[in-house]
């Protein structure tokens, strides 16, 4: 909890040479004051530790390490120490008043990519030096950062600094260490050295250039968010930027790397990574990771030209058209064409097999198709009930289960899999992306029921399977394995739902629906037509954002 001082005893009281003014805020180690300096006639800042706390040697060890800390450091971009006073049972520091914000403050949204990077450009400065010097900050984030009016980036709050000559104080560091921005090692009690800054000068850019730290935290002792930094990979800051180039996100998450020899071993390397990245024109990655309407709508003009105007006029006129083609062609009973037959055909295979296999790309999982069973089968009681809550719209009621069944030690990947379905049906796009992911660590794939149309009038019962390299098809029964094909992600370039006979469902009657329909195309004119075996469209638009977040699109 902050350490808290009476403010109306503080409150225009003297404290040494210095009028306390009023109250700047508190932290783990005391409460800062903006005070006058009565002698040199300037505003200064003030830490004071209580009492209470004063008597606690540990406590007041790291009050102590964190003014010889700063007392080392003569940086124009680290907050300066005047001096360590008491006064009676009060023990106070006396630092540089900086005029201005926390970085934390000014992270209301994500910020624009060359701010960021000179900023980051600054800290990174200031941390190089104090390296130099024997003095690992230990605890860099957002809130200990602050820019002046005059733009100037400076470090405080040095409270759990590992200083070079001074022993005994590792324990203390790391239990006050905040989970969203420290390393592993160091949440874990072992020994850090540099690299733990580099880690959390890393965290820092990512929340700067995504609006958010690479963990979001509800408090300052999150355990899931100690659990999700001891065990997870955070989503690359390019999923939320659309325009972030590849050299930044590869630098962010190399910074963060679990891994302390996957960073960087250096702050120098990292300085110097920045500087070819600031000397280079910051152009977007070809691969860009973003998604999300914020993303997009960032990047779309606020009006419409004329030209753009004619275009959509065009568009609108072309659709149009289609509806009044597909009611004629009703109107005179003509059937529209369809990736598969009607009727009952669904359970299995119409007429002779004739076709060759569809592609002769390499399976995708190993071990071979035929090993593969669905999933779906033998579904904990706990997922069968989440599965009634989504098809009744419950979505926060089948999120909420699955939390819960994970609390009592559930961890299957059909748990995790419908937790994401849960997720994105909500329209909580990271959500349903983070669990989808733990059901493939899980079991190595994901698979759907479907039914693939391996010729026209012609579909056999099967498994969509979704690994992380691609997709394959599982026919069920095994006897028909001549028909199953599988394509790497390279290799497919695109996936769709089937326009033509969902507008053709719109005429029909309730009863006569068509389940939906999914095209995914491959290299090669390879067209397969797979349709559900339900009637939730959402289910559709489920498997297309998995398979096209795969892929990085």
């Amino acid at each position: 909890m902050p350490v808290v001082v009476n403010i109306k005893f503080m409150i225009g009281k003297i404290l040494g040479n210095y009028r306390i003014l009023k109250k700047l805020g508190e932290g783990g180690m005391g409460t800062v004051y903006l005070a006058r300096d009565l002698g040199l006639e300037r505003e200064v800042a003030i830490k004071i530790i209580s009492r209470e706390l004063a008597r606690n040697p540990d406590l007041m060890a790291r009050f102590r390490v964190e003014a010889i800390a700063q007392a080392r450091l003569n940086h124009p971009n680290i907050v300066t120490i005047h001096s360590f006073d008491q006064e009676k049972d009060i023990y106070y520091i006396v630092m540089e008043y900086v005029d201005g914000k926390s970085l934390k403050e000014l992270i209301k949204e994500p910020m624009p990519l060359k701010q960021s990077l000179l900023i980051f450009s600054q800290l990174l400065a200031a941390v190089s030096y104090a390296h130099t010097r024997g003095v690992m900050h230990r605890d860099i984030k957002p809130s200990n950062i602050f820019i002046t009016q005059d733009r100037v980036v400076k470090i405080g709050d040095f409270g759990i600094a590992k200083v070079e000559g001074i022993d005994g104080l590792t324990r203390v560091g790391v239990a006050m260490g905040s989970p969203a921005y420290s390393p592993p090692e160091q949440l874990l009690g072992e020994k850090t050295d540099a690299r733990a800054d580099i880690y959390s000068l890393g965290a820092t850019l990512y929340e700067m250039l995504t609006g958010n730290p690479p963990f979001k935290i509800s408090g300052i002792l999150d355990y899931k968010v100690l659990l999700k930094n001891l065990e997870e990979t955070p989503l690359p800051p390019s999923d939320f930027c659309l325009t972030l180039p590849l050299a930044v996100n590869v630098l962010v998450m190399k910074c963060i790397a679990r891994d302390v020899n996957a960073r960087f071993q250096g702050v120098a390397e990292l300085e110097e990574a920045v500087k070819k990245i600031l000397a280079s024109p910051l152009t977007p990655s070809s691969k860009p990771g973003g998604r999300g309407k914020k993303a997009i709508a960032a990047h779309l003009p606020d009006r419409l030209n004329r030209k753009q105007y004619q275009l959509l006029a065009l568009s609108l006129a072309v659709i149009l058209l289609v509806v009044v083609l597909v009611l004629f062609l009703t109107s005179q009973g003509r059937s529209l064409p369809q990736p598969v037959s009607g009727g009952n055909e669904d359970a299995g295979v119409s007429g002779a097999v004739q076709a060759k296999p569809i592609d002769q790309m390499p399976r995708i999982l190993e071990g071979g198709a035929p090993s593969i069973t669905s999933s779906s089968e033998n579904l904990p009681g706990v997922v069968r009930k989440m599965e009634g809550l989504i098809a009744r719209k419950n979505h926060t009621g089948a999120i909420n289960l699955g939390h819960q069944a994970m609390r009592e030690g559930l961890s299957t990947a059909s748990l995790y899999l419908t937790l994401a379905k849960a997720y994105h049906y909500d329209g909580k796009e990271s959500e349903a992306r983070l669990y989808y992911r733990k059901a493939l660590q899980t079991n190595q794939y994901v698979d759907f029921p479907i039914m693939y149309a391996y010729k026209k009038g012609s579909r056999i019962d099967g498994l969509l399977i979704i690994s992380r390299n691609g997709i394959s098809f599982k026919a069920l029964p095994a006897t028909f394995s001549r028909l199953e094909f599988a394509a790497a992600f390279p290799r497919i370039t695109g996936v769709s739902s089937d326009a033509l006979a969902d507008v053709g469902n719109i005429f029909r009657r309730k009863d006569e629906k068509k389940k939906p329909v999914l095209i995914i195309r491959a290299k090669g004119d390879k067209k397969y037509s797979l349709q559900l075996k339900t009637n939730d469209r959402r289910l559709r638009g489920f498997i297309i954002f998995i398979i096209n977040d795969l892929r990085g699109k």
